[in-house]
């Protein structure tokens, strides 16, 4: 019997993110004047510099070329667009931006726990080193979105459409991917221990030896050695 042809190595799709094209100086602002003059001149909240500021419950707000520094972002703030963006080491835990719009965004050191992003739209858009624990991105269009150096622990991240995202060096305990296709992802960095998925949405995903054991019992099969 002729030997077995084996199988290419199956390698993750490289990702390209854009950086958010900010000014090299940005005036100090107060968020909470800014959002009353944008919403009653129907004109973007843009070029300004927000530092330890707090603001709650805004909607369809567009905001370009805004570096939030040290801020904390709260209550309902969907349908909102955000474009050439960074948010610094700021708290938008339980947030709601659901439906929102984020284009060229970096979110670093932030603490997200519980956010929620469903049916958000990313685009070009980088989280580094975030808390995003039991965050909800069911439903979002995530292209070219990376994550890095993040615990998703518990998050729900269901019926994802993943037009270029990566993953490394992340969390995933006990997330749920159910129905986000995963071909093409490497997951070779991360802890997966726990999730919860299905085969099918497994099919192409890039593992280690270690993880396909792990997920196969997930999957209920019975691994054991000859």
């Amino acid at each position: 019997m002729p030997a077995p042809i084996p199988r290419p190595e199956k390698k993750a799709r490289p990702v390209r993110i854009q950086p958010p094209q900010l000014p090299a100086a940005l005036p100090e602002a107060d968020l909470q004047a800014r959002l009353l003059q944008a919403d009653a001149d129907d004109e973007p909240l843009e070029d300004c510099l927000l530092l330890g500021e707090t603001a709650e419950d805004f909607y369809k707000t567009e905001v370009r070329c805004c570096r939030f520094q040290g801020c904390r972002l709260s209550g309902r703030l969907d349908r909102c667009y955000f474009r050439d963006a960074i948010f610094d080491t700021c708290d938008l835990s339980n947030a709601d931006f659901s439906g929102c719009t984020f284009r060229r965004v970096v979110f670093q050191n932030c603490k997200m726990l519980g956010v929620k992003l469903p049916e958000a739209r990313l685009e070009q858009v980088r989280f580094a080193g975030c808390h995003l624990r039991f965050a909800n991105l069911s439903l979002c269009v995530l292209k070219s979105v990376g994550f890095e150096g993040c615990n998703l622990d518990g998050a729900v991240l269901q019926e994802m459409r993943l037009e270029g995202a990566f993953w490394k060096d992340c969390q995933l305990t006990g997330a749920s991917l159910f129905r986000t296709p995963l071909d093409g992802q490497d997951l070779t960095s991360d802890e997966i221990t726990g999730i919860q998925v299905s085969l099918p949405e497994l099919k192409g995903a890039v593992v280690t030896p270690f993880q396909a054991c792990e997920l196969a019992g997930l999957l209920g099969l019975i691994v054991k050695s000859q």
